[in-house]
This record gives structure tokens, C-alpha cells and sequence, in this order.
């Protein structure tokens, strides 16, 4: 027994003790094996009993029975569907439902589950499927902890445009939920969170997170996962795939603290919404007022598509912090800039110039003084937002400033890191900065390999207009620009 659970254990005996010394019946926590699919109450909750008045355990009555009594309560489900008719079901009380492989279908009648209180609930092998509510219409938790094992979230659906809802799959209001090799796959939000919406504590190790969409016409943002602002997300081992968002983070939007590790983002689409000031970040968006951050660790972002927004990979605004650390970002794209990064990256503008893999200085300078070879050089920056180490950013593509990276007022630094084969073409009329476009800001390289990348326009490696400061043997080669 872990050390909670036994704490959790103490505690309510000394309850039970209490109360029997004060002559309270006391029913304690209890099993039950669900037998029968159909809908029906408990025709006496709190007796102990599971029976729904004809003999038959049912899901519903098994939980109203759990509801009622002290203790962490057990429920065993048969394989088969649960089609529930008499609404969602409502979870008040430490349980853990054991589901064997079955489905609980809410047939767009109603949400599937409504945690609530500051209980301790676990689901395992369960599908949970076709919810329909303003928020969290798969499960909706509000308080304590929810943890799922080996579950499916499907088909779920967050409608009617309210602000300040979404989570068409999950949404965690409070508490802490964590997910073990779990799908969270095909739901769909007309606010945030298309697949969850975080407004707490999220822990997620091994499982899917794919095809879920914000569906509405709004600037929605996380496609699959949208993290609020102050609470903390952690993701382990994870697969974010073919996500859809019609602003923002196609695949995870982040406005709190995010912690992604070993997983894969590939798939996903953001900055759908022509005409709209789209932020963009297929992959990944970082964005917020509340200690925005995203921290990457051997994470893959590959093929996926920013339509009519920026950062066809990646995309941070100016004042988040990104730090990434063994990053493989390629074959992204974006219509705007920062085919691979982007920061700040709804914005295009201004004249830069790097040609040919030289930093020089701005355009507006160099056509009455001629400029120096390399520069301007600024001091190493310090305290950076923007910290990349070990990354590997190849064959990203971006419409605008930036096929590799787009830097629009960041603090960046970047070690030991190869940026090659990205390209800028000719989409909007500012293209230029084929592996590194830099608009403004400060950029430090140390020890990164700049090479073979191409812009249509100017600055086939480099395109500064900021501040950049080159050192131990960064080696700029083999670029072009047209």
C-alpha cells in the first residue's frame, strides 16, 4: 500500500470509530460487479445494496451506492456498451470504476462523467464516448484527483459558444488528473480545447492526443490540449497528432507552465482563419499574461502546418520563454514566418538583410554606408527567453521572414545546434532570412551550423535587423538567397 492510501485508510477508520462510539451506522466502502447495460438508478442508494429495484446492478445505481457510502468504492464493469438516457453521471464520492474494456456512450444526449469534491477517482480500460455539454463534455472534474488508465476519450463534443468553456473531451476546472497510456482522440470544442482544457494540474505519461479540433468561429486556440494560464502541464512519451485549431496551437496551446518530454507532435494545424490576427503555432503555441513557458526535451515537430498564421512548427509570443534541448523540428510550414520557429510571428515587416550567409546591417543603413562584413554585434545576451541547445532545425518552409527561425524582439540563444535546408518563398512580399530571420530582438549563436539554406528574396542564412552576436566556431556555408 502506498503511503496515501494508507494515510487515506487511518483516516477512515478513525471516522468510523468515531461515529460507531457515537452509535452511527457506519456502511462501509464496498465492490460491486455491474451486470446489466441498462440505464436505471439504485432503488435505495446508501444501503450497500447495488440493485436497481428488478435485481440488476447497473452502472448508474453502482455509483449512486458508491456515492453514499464511506471509503473508496470498487466497480467492476462487464464488457459492452452503456448507453446512458437519464443524463450524466455524477461521481461525489472516492471510487475507482474498472471498466474491462467497456464503453460508456452518452448518445449527444448529455456529458458522460461530472467529477466533483475533493475525492480520489480512478477509471481504467473504459471508453468513454459521444458527450455532448458546453464544457467537458467527455468528463468534466472539478476538485481532487482524477487519474485514467488505459482510457479512451472519443467523439465527445464542447458546443454552443460559451465563453470561458471548452474541453470537448476533458476539462479539469480543479485538482489534479492524470492520464496513463490514454487516447484522447476525435473530440471536438467550439472554444478551447478541442481534446482538453487544463485549468490546474495536468499529468500525462504515454498515449494519444489526436484528431480533436476547436470547431467554432472564434479565435480558439489548442487544438488538442489548451493549458490556461497559471496552471501546469506535464507530457511524457506522448503522440499529438492531426490536431486542428482554428487560431492558435494546433496541437498543444500553452498559456501556463509546459513540460513536453520524449513525444512526438506531427499532423497538426493551426491559423485557420483568413483575415484573422492568427498567432499561429501548428505544433505548439505559447502565448498568455500569466508566466507563459514551454520547456522541450528530446520532443519532435514534424510536418505540421500554420495555413494563415505564423510558426509553422513552433510559435511564442515575444515575452513567453521557450527552452528547448535535443529539439528535431522539421518539414513545417507556414504561410507567414518562421517556417520551423516563430516569435512573435503574426507579424510581418521591416527591411533586413543577411545575403548569402553574411550578417550585415540593416537595409535602410547600408544604402548610404556601406556596410561591415559581419555585424551589428552586440554583447552575449542575457537573461534569454529563448534558449535552444542541441536542436536540429531542417527542411522547414515559411512564406515570410524566417524558414528556420523567425525572431520578432526575443531575447535568443542558441548552442551547438545545426540549422540547414530551410527556405523562404514567395507567398507574402517580405521573404526573406532562409534559415534565420531576425526582425528585431537580440539572437546569439555559439558553436551552430547555418548551412545549405535558400530565401527567394534576401539573406539565403541570415536575415538581421536586430542585434546578433556570433561566436566558437559557428559556421555560416552553402546558402543562397535569389
Amino acid at each position: 500500500m502506498n503511503p496515501m492510501s494508507l494515510v487515506k485508510t487511518t483516516l477512515a477508520c478513525l471516522c468510523a470509530v468515531t461515529l460507531m462510539m457515537l452509535g452511527v451506522e457506519v456502511i462501509r466502502a464496498a465492490g460491486f460487479t455491474v451486470a446489466s447495460t441498462a440505464d436505471v438508478g439504485d432503488s435505495s442508494p446508501g444501503d450497500g445494496i447495488c440493485d436497481d429495484g428488478s435485481g440488476q446492478c447497473t452502472l448508474r445505481a453502482a455509483i449512486e451506492e458508491a456515492n453514499a457510502l464511506a471509503g473508496e468504492d470498487t466497480i467492476t464493469l462487464t464488457a459492452g456498451v452503456y448507453l446512458l438516457s437519464l443524463g450524466q453521471l455524477n461521481v461525489t464520492s472516492d471510487m475507482v470504476i474498472q471498466g474491462d474494456n467497456a464503453t460508456v456512450d452518452a448518445n449527444r444526449q448529455s456529458r458522460v462523467f461530472n467529477i466533483s469534491g475533493s475525492n480520489w477517482v480512478t477509471l481504467t480500460e473504459l471508453t468513454i464516448q459521444r458527450g455532448r455539454e458546453i464544457s467537458g463534455a467527455g468528463i468534466y472534474h472539478d476538485g481532487g484527483q482524477l487519474t485514467l488508465v488505459g482510457v479512451t476519450v472519443t467523439l465527445n463534443s464542447a458546443e454552443f459558444n460559451f465563453a470561458s468553456n471548452g474541453g470537448g473531451g476533458i476539462h479539469n476546472r480543479a485538482g489534479v488528473v492524470r492520464l496513463f497510456n490514454t487516447r484522447v482522440i476525435s473530440n471536438k470544442s467550439y472554444e478551447n480545447g478541442g481534446g482538453i482544457y487544463n485549468s490546474d494540474q495536468l499529468f500525462w505519461d504515454g498515449g494519444q492526443l489526436a484528431g480533436n479540433q476547436t470547431a467554432g468561429d472564434d479565435q480558439c486556440a489548442g487544438g488538442g490540449l489548451f493549458n490556461a494560464g497559471g496552471p501546469v502541464a506535464e507530457l511524457h512519451n506522448l503522440s499529438v497528432l492531426n490536431n486542428l485549431a482554428k487560431h492558435t496551437g494546433g496541437g498543444v496551446f500553452t498559456a501556463g507552465e509546459l513540460t513536453v518530454t520524449a513525444s512526438l507532435f506531427e499532423g497538426n494545424t493551426s491559423g485557420y482563419l483568413p483575415g484573422m490576427p492568427i498567432i499561429g503555432g501548428a505544433g505548439i503555441g505559447v502565448q498568455g499574461t500569466i508566466n507563459p513557458r514551454a520547456v522541450l526535451r528530446d520532443v519532435i515537430v514534424r510536418r505540421n502546418d500554420s495555413v494563415y498564421g505564423g510558426g509553422g512548427g513552433i510559435c511564442i509570443e515575444r515575452s513567453a520563454y521557450l527552452e528547448a534541448d535535443g529539439l528535431q523540428l522539421y518539414d513545417n510550414k507556414t504561410f507567414m514566418d518562421g517556417g520551423g520557429i516563430g516569435v512573435d510571428c503574426r507579424y510581418y515587416s521591416g527591411s533586413l538583410l543577411v545575403a548569402r550567409g553574411f550578417v550585415e546591417q540593416p537595409m535602410q543603413t547600408w544604402k548610404t554606408v556601406p556596410p561591415a562584413p559581419l555585424g551589428p554585434f552586440a554583447a552575449w545576451p542575457l537573461n534569454p527567453n529563448v534558449i535552444l541547445t542541441n536542436v536540429t532545425i531542417y527542411s522547414n518552409t515559411a512564406g515570410g521572414i524566417g524558414g528556420g527561425i523567425q525572431n520578432n524582439g526575443a531575447r535568443m540563444v542558441i548552442f551547438n545546434s545545426v540549422i540547414r535546408d530551410n527556405r523562404t518563398i514567395a507567398w507574402v512580399y517580405e521573404t526573406h532570412g532562409g534559415g534565420i530571420g531576425s526582425e528585431s530582438g537580440i539572437v546569439g549563436l555559439d558553436a551552430v551550423r547555418i548551412e545549405n539554406n535558400y530565401s527567394v528574396r534576401h539573406g539565403g542564412g541570415i536575415y538581421n535587423r536586430g542585434a546578433m552576436h556570433i561566436r566558437n566556431g559557428t559556421i555560416i556555408s552553402g546558402n543562397a538567397s535569389g
